[in-house]
């Protein structure tokens, strides 16, 4: 963000006196085609929509006509973003949505357009950036004010019934009032909005040194929560990408403290409350600095990457807990959140009854009834942490370190399983979202690669097949997958992800099946979301948004961008396609100085600078017994190398094959940057070779 923007915006914050200073929340609404008089989000998929359909407010979805309705008669729009699983959002929909006089200003005077944030990543990315230029920071639900064209001039997340009337009624008086500042605010606004959306292209070649990485390191330690894992913080969200990253560090910097903080980071996760220890899963964070209250949604995509984090300890720390966390969330995800008709939804909600939390927590008493005579004994694995808010309740966490599950241990957690399906349950959102199934996709593949339990792979398969049947229309991909759903958006995150699943698919399966898709689906992206300003792809396949959007940096999901530059690094490797690999460098040479700036949020970018700074291993295996050696080769902890093989002849194959096979031999090959090592038929001889 340019000074320039930011002294446009505290101007203007002095100016309207409006940023009131609100706590973060949630919430949202639905929508059709446009109509002035009704709310017309009844029929929407969405479950957060359609819950908004009973507001007097008269709620548009985010739609040309009601775009044009506003240009035409010169309304401002009230834009409310928000997602199912989201409390706050809830919460500001009883006290303000729900408010009849509040609805009759919002009607009167605006054209009041709903989204769910999950279904438009893009229009929630583009506001979401307004609001942390304004303010600094950012949550939901997200609460924008637009021009009639679009750019913001309010911004703000959860506000109280008389918040929200007063922030309404001061932006009135000064679109009728100084239209004029309003016009000049946006316009800067917008502006500082697509600065951040425009890459710096450097023309010389630039990548991290071991120096950089070590500086790097060294100022983040400083920060990092050495007690209960992860960095210091009074909230903690579950950072999958800097863990993989930091797994990663470790094994090629031969860094012990990392390790360690790494093995801490998996142990507090596991044992606090952020993970449901009665039906297995992930809730989205924790809202204090142990793990231990978690705020209560579960996330697909949360859980889908907790699969590849714990398989990838598993692999590395050979803890049994982990491989338990593993059984246990795939247990979760099967049961709550696979969708009858194939794909899993998207969240199971954080309140119900009314209360955040009420499905999952306890009282003493009540554990006591339900326990009986082991209640003591109970309480020698199982710690009760209280819940602040709420008196004399619990959430569950562990009490100590415990690898095994006795027949009694079993039998609690049966018993209290039992009761907690009495209590209505939260509801569930049933959108299936393309970019995140395929997450899911690659965290069964990774437990396969953990456990070697076939049942882990035919998930990942299953899955795959899911979404080539369900996620495609016309041979491009559908953000959601629904049979019902009649959203046509698509967004990058969609086709990386999957790309990327597929890729993984291949490397274990050795079904080049997945290698052509994860091919054809690259070709797409080149064709549909290259932007040709600079190196990187754009969010969108065309946006009618006030500013285009490139995401590079990571948060809960990993960045699109890095995810495809991956891609093109494993196909150009797979194909021996040189277009692809000059792509790949290219982004590379584009990211290092906001790698540079921002360590910390880019290291999934971070994982691609180690691999070119320890060069990445091809391991390529061709024979008869290739797909039996391959195996000891997945199910070790290897960074930075690939895993490829075939049993046919190069001309069933892929060109990374070309002239490897050998009739009635399996040999092991050991390239780096297209050139091989002498082959050999020994696994132990391989690894030897690896020298990492």
């Amino acid at each position: 963000m340019t000074n320039y923007a930011y002294s446009k915006v505290f101007s203007l914050i002095l100016l309207l006196g409006l940023l009131l200073s609100i706590s973060c929340s949630e919430k949202a609404k639905k929508s059709s085609s446009f109509n002035n008089s009704k709310n017309t989000l009844a029929s929407e998929l969405s479950p957060y929509l359609r819950k908004h359909s009973d507001d007097p407010v008269f709620w548009n979805t985010w739609n040309d006509e009601s775009l044009t309705y506003a240009k035409e008669n010169n309304k401002l729009i009230i834009l409310s973003i928000g997602f199912s699983s989201c409390h706050w959002c809830h919460v500001m929909e009883k006290e303000t949505f729900e408010d009849e006089k509040t609805a009759k200003v919002m009607n009167d005077n605006f054209v009041n357009i709903k989204v769910d944030r999950e279904e438009r990543p893009d229009i929630d990315h583009l506001y979401m950036s307004a609001l942390q230029l304004m303010t600094g920071k950012g949550g939901w639900p997200l609460n924008v004010i637009l021009l009639p064209n679009g750019q913001p001039v309010y911004g703000g997340t959860y506000h109280s019934k008389k918040q929200w009337n007063s922030v309404l009624k001061k932006l009135l008086e000064l679109y009728k009032n100084k239209p004029e500042e309003l016009t000049s605010y946006a316009q800067s606004l917008s502006e500082g909005i697509k600065s951040n959306n425009i890459i710096e292209v450097k023309s010389e070649e630039s990548r991290f040194s071991k120096q950089d990485f070590n500086d790097k390191m060294t100022s983040w330690k400083s920060s990092w929560d050495t007690i209960n894992g992860q960095e210091i913080a009074k909230e903690k969200f579950i950072k999958t990408g800097n863990l993989t990253f930091l797994m990663d560090y470790a094994y090629l910097f031969k860094d012990t403290n990392v390790s360690k903080q790494i093995k801490t980071t998996l142990d507090k996760m596991y044992e606090g409350g952020v993970f449901d220890h009665l039906e297995g899963g992930f809730f989205r964070y924790s809202t204090d600095s142990k793990w231990l209250v978690p705020h209560f949604e579960k996330m697909l995509y949360t859980n889908a990457q907790t699969l590849s984090i714990y398989a990838n300890g598993y692999l590395k720390y050979k803890d049994l807990r982990y491989k338990y966390v593993i059984e246990k969330t795939v247990q979760f995800l099967e049961q709550n959140m696979l969708n009858s008709n194939g794909g899993y939804i998207s969240s199971i909600d954080a309140d119900n009854e009314g209360k955040e939390g009420a499905y999952y927590i306890w009282n003493k008493q009540e554990l006591k009834e339900i326990l009986g005579a082991s209640y003591k004994e109970f309480l020698k694995s199982y710690k009760l942490t209280p819940i602040e808010k709420e008196r004399n309740t619990y959430i569950l966490s562990k009490n100590s370190y415990d690898p095994s599950i006795s027949k009694e241990k079993l039998e609690w957690v049966n018993l209290l399983v039992n009761k907690r399906k009495q209590r209505t349950p939260p509801n569930r959102d049933i959108k299936k979202i393309t970019s995140w199934n395929a997450l899911l996709i690659t965290g069964y593949a990774d437990a396969y690669r953990a456990l070697r339990d076939i049942k882990y792979l035919d998930l990942a398969e299953s899955l795959a097949k899911d979404l080539h049947a369900q996620a495609f229309k016309n041979g491009k991909l559908k953000h959601i997958f629904n049979n019902n759903s009649n959203k046509k958006d698509v967004f990058l995150e969609d086709y990386a992800y999957l790309i990327s699943a597929y890729l993984k698919l291949y490397s274990i399966t050795g079904n080049s099946t997945y290698a052509t898709y994860a091919s054809d689906l690259t070709k797409i992206v080149l064709e549909d979301f290259t932007d040709t300003k600079d190196n990187m792809f754009t969010f969108t396949e065309k946006s009618k948004l006030v500013s285009p959007l490139v995401k590079l940096s990571d948060g809960v999901l990993p960045s699109p961008n890095s995810v495809m530059a991956e891609n093109l690094k494993k196909l150009s490797i797979l194909y021996r396609n040189q277009v692809y690999g000059d792509r790949f460098s290219k982004m590379m040479t584009t990211i290092t100085p906001y790698l540079k700036e921002d360590f910390s949020n880019y290291l999934k970018w971070g994982n691609l600078h180690l691999q070119e700074l320890f060069p990445l291993k091809e391991i390529i295996i061709v024979g008869t017994e290739a797909k039996r050696k391959s195996r000891e080769f997945q199910n070790t902890y290897f960074p930075n190398t690939l895993t490829y093989f075939t049993r046919e002849n190069f001309s069933n194959s892929l060109p990374v094959f070309k002239n490897k096979y050998v009739e009635g031999e399996t040999y092991i090959y050991i390239c780096e940057k297209g050139f091989c090592k002498l082959p050999v038929t020994s696994v132990k001889k391989a690894k030897e070779m690896l020298n990492l």
